[in-house]
This record gives C-alpha cells, sequence and structure tokens, in this order.
C-alpha cells in the first residue's frame, strides 16, 4: 500500500509539472502577441482571433484525445502530445505574417490536450475520496501562464524574441525525459479495455448532465483563459503601464487563481463539487460584474 502510495504521489508530481509545462506553451501568446499585434498594426478583432487560435484548437482536440486515451496508453499520448510541439516551437523566430501566426496559434493549440491526458493519467492512482484534491493540485498546473509571463519577456529582453521559441522546445525535451523515466507507468489494470465498442464511450454524450457540467467548464475556465490572454493588452492599453507592470500584473492574476485550484479540490472532496461549483460561479459574476462597471474619471 505505500508502495503503492509513493507512486501515486511521483505520478501526481511528475503529471502536474508536464501540465504546467504545457500551459506555459499554451499561453505563450499571452506573451507573443503584445508584440505581433504592434509590429503587424492588428485590429482589435485581428488581435483577438490571434489570441483566440490556440485556445480553439487545443478545446477542440480534447475531445477526440479524450477517446485515444481510452484506447492507449495515457503516458505514451503525453509524450507524443509533447513531441509535436517541437516543429511549431522551432519554427516560431522564423513566422512573419499574420495568417502564418495564426497557423502556429492553432499548432501550439495541442499543448492544450495535456489536461485531458494528463487527468486520465492521475485519477486511476488515486481513490474517489482523493480525486477531488489529486485533480486540484494537477489542475494547478495553470501557473504554467506564470512561467510565460516571467520568463517569455526575460528571455525577449536578454536574447530576443527569436530565442522564446526554441529555448520553450528545449524546456519541453526536458520535461519529456523527466515524464518518461520519473512518471510511473501505469499497470494494466489502470488502462481501459481496448475492446469496448466506441459507442460505449460516447454514450455519456446523450446525457443532459454532460453538456451542463461541459458548460459550467466553459464560464470558469473559459473565463479564465479569456482573462489571461487579454489582461496583459487590457492593462496596456487602458491604464497606460509599461509592458512589464502589465506582465506583473496578470502573473498576481494566474498566481492567486492557480494556487486556489488546489484548496478548491480540497474543498469539494470536504464539502462537496456541487457547493463548492456554485460559491465558484456566484463570485465569478459579482467579481467580473465589477470589472465591466464604469469607474469615477
Amino acid at each position: 500500500m505505500q508502495y503503492t502510495q509513493q507512486l501515486a504521489g511521483r505520478a501526481l508530481i511528475f503529471a502536474s509539472a508536464m501540465f504546467a509545462a504545457n500551459f506555459s506553451v499554451w499561453t505563450l501568446y499571452a506573451v507573443l502577441g503584445v508584440e505581433i499585434g504592434e509590429q503587424l498594426d492588428l485590429s482589435a478583432t485581428e488581435y483577438g482571433i490571434l489570441l483566440a487560435a490556440p485556445i480553439l484548437s487545443g478545446a477542440l482536440l480534447r475531445f477526440p484525445a479524450g477517446l485515444m486515451v481510452e484506447y492507449f496508453s495515457a503516458k505514451k499520448l503525453i509524450l507524443l502530445q509533447m513531441l509535436l510541439l517541437l516543429p511549431v516551437l522551432l519554427l516560431l523566430p522564423y513566422i512573419e505574417s499574420y495568417g502564418a501566426h495564426l497557423l502556429a496559434g492553432l499548432w501550439l493549440g495541442i499543448s492544450g490536450v495535456s489536461f485531458v491526458l494528463g487527468i486520465r493519467y492521475i485519477n486511476p492512482w488515486f481513490e474517489r475520496r482523493q480525486q477531488g484534491t489529486a485533480m486540484g493540485i494537477f489542475g494547478a498546473g495553470n501557473a504554467g501562464a506564470a512561467i510565460t509571463l516571467a520568463l517569455a519577456p526575460a528571455i525577449q529582453n536578454w536574447l530576443g524574441r527569436e530565442w522564446i521559441g526554441p529555448i520553450y522546445g528545449i524546456g519541453i525535451v526536458i520535461m519529456m525525459v523527466l515524464f518518461e523515466f520519473c512518471a510511473p507507468e501505469e499497470t494494466r489494470y489502470m488502462r481501459s479495455r481496448s475492446k469496448v465498442d466506441i459507442h460505449n464511450h460516447l454514450r455519456p454524450l446523450m446525457q443532459i448532465k454532460v453538456w451542463r457540467y461541459g458548460l459550467y467548464y466553459y464560464f470558469v475556465f473559459g473565463s479564465f483563459l479569456a482573462l489571461l490572454l487579454w489582461l496583459p493588452n487590457y492593462y496596456l492599453a487602458v491604464y497606460e503601464v509599461s509592458t512589464q507592470v502589465a506582465m506583473a500584473l496578470t502573473l498576481l492574476f494566474v498566481a492567486l487563481s492557480s494556487s486556489l485550484r488546489a484548496l478548491g479540490g480540497w474543498f469539494a472532496d470536504r464539502y462537496g463539487a456541487r457547493t463548492v461549483n456554485w460559491s465558484v460561479f456566484w463570485t465569478c459574476l459579482v467579481c467580473l460584474f465589477s470589472s465591466v462597471t464604469p469607474q469615477p474619471v
């Protein structure tokens, strides 16, 4: 039992680190987008589409990834997913046009699939009463966005923007090596039975509660991503602060929200997911409403 708990702890640690690394790539345009927008003189709509590109592809790819992980090893799919990111990260220095940046953003969206694969990887290691805390800790990998908000501007100032992609590529390679050799292998019991008919996996789509839970996730996590990507430009345009201050303020938002995910998972195990969910919804509504209320000059 103790050995199994040690393996579960290792699985959670390295899966969370893997998710943080991928999340840092997924939100790379939060930093790069500011300079790209200035260089290409993008309108607000064009800038918004640019920021949305990796989020859109990452969201759309999660469903097929969820099906694939029912038939293949989650660990192997995670390694493959990170491998697929390397070409676009190495090509980033050579991209100049708006269309090419959009395509690169869609490609970077592959990093968003890491959430689905990681959840499937860690869940079998924990009992149901521990899964809320485990998923909360794993979800704190959102702090990978903080890595980007701090690291990408530093790389840009020290070495130039053309080095951001290659350095992130090196980071992904290091993460692949660590995950391959340090994250424990899934047991045969933990993997899905590959002979299960695909219709059995699609059956939950016929249940209204699945769509309802998806709507909850869309509202909360979608708001988080939208704010994360838009806040740097918002601070620059509305409050006319420096780029460093805009990134620091956004970093504060990311750090607080990511740390609260682990606490939220613990609360869900202790008080129930429904209670915690509705508390979060009402808190978000109040905060978002106050942020759009006109401020006195």
